[in-house]
């Protein structure tokens, strides 16, 4: 599993690079956190055509990512308050 967390990590890992290592046997996926979602888009994608989950990590936003078709959420809310979730 790949995380991207550019606001936090002060870059982003590029699509070919997601790309190369979807091509990896055991690559589950990427958890992609902030609000770029012409980023989030792409990823949904390329998850669809290479076999791997996209997963978003800004649980503030899940109408939105959702609608993008992410695959689930791995937020920090939804593991503190998961009822209400």
């Amino acid at each position: 599993m790949l995380y991207n967390f550019p606001e936090l990590s002060g870059t982003r890992i590029n699509l070919e690079t997601v790309a190369a290592f979807a091509q990896r046997a055991g690559m589950a996926g990427i958890k992609q956190s902030g609000g770029e979602f012409a980023y989030h888009r792409d990823l949904v994608a390329l998850g669809r055509e290479r076999n791997f989950s996209v997963f978003s990590g800004s649980d503030t936003r899940l109408p939105e990512v959702f609608a993008l078709g992410v695959d689930g959420c791995i937020g920090g809310l939804v593991n503190i308050v998961p009822d209400l979730m």
